[in-house]
């Protein structure tokens, strides 16, 4: 991890607003499969990566972090 320059977190248990992976999928909760119908599991699965990607290439592509300032 030191020579990737990655440091350890480890995420709030319990505590939903602080963890940022709950935020992600709570994203892909509301709006890919909460308006789904799909029958399949890999149309499902193609509707979250789609979605995925579109936010990785948005303005907001990092998730804030409010214990972690540099986030």
């Amino acid at each position: 991890m030191r020579q990737l320059n990655l440091r350890w977190i480890s995420l709030p248990k319990a505590s939903p607003d602080d963890n940022p992976v709950e935020t992600i999928f709570s994203d892909v909760q509301l709006l890919v499969l909460d308006t789904s119908n799909d029958t399949n599991a890999q149309t499902t699965r193609g509707r979250m990566s789609r979605h995925l990607k579109a936010k990785n290439q948005g303005k907001e592509r990092k998730v804030a972090i409010a214990y972690m300032p540099d986030s």
